[in-house]
């Protein structure tokens, strides 16, 4: 370390980007915000990113969406004047990252010159395809390791599967219920009444709703914890979002688990908003089980493949009730063609069948970004974003607008 000589002034340490922003959201000049917005963009050391991604472009800068015509998407080709979107619709889909058109054509090359070979040769040989996706989302989720996350179906499929092993109701004991919030997400509604359904119980009195706080918040942790110590005999499975769809709350998921795991009852999170939004340490705050879908923030395309978690605790848990498939047997003998199922460690035994590598090269390409640009800094500009709309939005709109989403909130505003 360089000691100043006496007399000689002592450098100042350079700030980062983020304190930089942070610094510039507290001391807002509004009769520069267009300067500032300009300097924020400056500092911001995520700005590269922009180019990894397709954004959609309007036809005429001088049309909007609305007064396009019907015969044709007003975003569709290239062109001096075409305008790029203000795209906000990443919570419902997430937009292409360019590399995931080389990593299918990479694919779809090791088909047409290798044909079956393609399964044990290669850069990423078919046989453990699973196996990188896994590999980078280990941060991601907070997993411990690869081996407790698998790419494989859809949401609600996957959210299906985890629960055949984890609700396990059992009506002489009166612990038959689901515990699950207010307006939840439909999906979540069905799955859950067709699973109560299916272990030939009602779920009209099977479901165990938290009740809203009187500002509208669905995910009170207050009310939660209430609700489950109250309803502690009854609820033989927890099913709660890690972030809520409509209001954009974040779930204490650390002192929710916690709880569910004194009380000796399984939770499991549906983290559709949640993966690539907020940081996650699932395997710390000892969540039993997890699903996410990967077309909103983790940029996977329309249709992509759902991810999947368990705890490290049931790695090994070879006798968790389960629907199995070949994929999920273990590797070593898969294809000796045996009778008798042997699951492959953690979550990836509960794999059916083998998963489209198409499907799963827009998942490798968006998720090789996220380790690049890592969750913390994703979520720090993400937090500092959200600050300064907020601010813009009290500062122009005071009478009109009121944010209704709680400060425990993730990028939704």
């Amino acid at each position: 370390k360089e000691i100043p000589k006496k007399g000689q002034k002592k450098k100042k340490k350079k700030k980062s980007w983020l304190e930089n922003m942070t610094e510039a959201n507290h001391t807002l000049e509004w009769d520069s915000r267009r300067r500032l917005a300009l300097q924020m963009d400056e500092w911001d050391e995520l700005a590269g990113f922009r180019r990894e991604f397709d954004i959609p472009r309007y036809t005429s800068v001088q049309n909007n969406v609305e007064e396009e015509p019907s015969d044709g998407p007003p975003w569709n080709g290239e062109g001096s004047d075409r305008q790029e979107v203000i795209y906000l619709a990443g919570n419902s889909l997430g937009l292409l990252p360019r590399r995931a058109r080389q990593r299918i054509a990479s694919h779809l090359d090791q088909w047409a010159s290798m044909g079956v070979h393609g399964h044990f040769q290669g850069d990423e040989p078919w046989f453990a395809i699973e196996d990188r996706p896994a590999q980078l989302s280990v941060h991601l989720v907070g997993a411990e390791k690869a081996t407790d996350v698998v790419y494989m179906n859809s949401l609600s499929v996957n959210l299906h599967l985890m629960m055949v092993a984890f609700y396990q109701p059992d009506p002489s004991s009166g612990r038959v219920k689901i515990l699950m919030e207010e307006k939840a997400f439909p999906s979540d509604e069905h799955l859950v009444a067709s699973q109560i359904r299916f272990h030939g119980l009602n779920p009209e009195n099977s479901i165990v709703r938290v009740p809203a706080s009187s500002e509208g918040h669905v995910l009170c942790t207050s009310a939660i914890l209430e609700t489950l110590l109250q309803e502690a005999s009854t609820i033989a499975l927890i099913l709660l979002p890690g972030v809520h769809y409509l209001t954009g709350e974040v779930l204490a998921i650390e002192e929710v688990a916690k709880e569910a795991n004194r009380l000796g009852i399984p939770i499991g999170l549906d983290l559709a908003h949640a993966v690539g939004n907020i940081e996650l340490r699932l395997q710390e705050w000892g969540v039993d089980f997890a699903c996410w879908c990967t077309y909103k923030y983790l940029n996977s395309g329309p249709g992509a493949l759902s991810g999947a978690y368990l705890h490290g605790r049931h790695r090994h848990a070879s006798e968790l009730p389960r629907f199995a498939g070949w994929w999920g047997h273990e590797r070593a003998s898969r294809f000796m063609m045996e009778p008798t199922f042997v699951p492959q460690e953690g979550v990836r035994g509960f794999q059916l069948s083998n998963p489209s590598v198409f499907a799963l090269a827009p998942v490798v390409a968006s998720l090789t970004l996220f380790q690049e640009a890592g969750m913390p800094r994703l979520v720090r500009k993400s937090r500092s974003l959200g600050e300064y709309m907020a601010r813009l939005l009290s500062h122009f709109l005071p009478n009109e607008v009121a944010v209704l989403t709680p400060e425990a909130r993730g990028c939704q505003l």
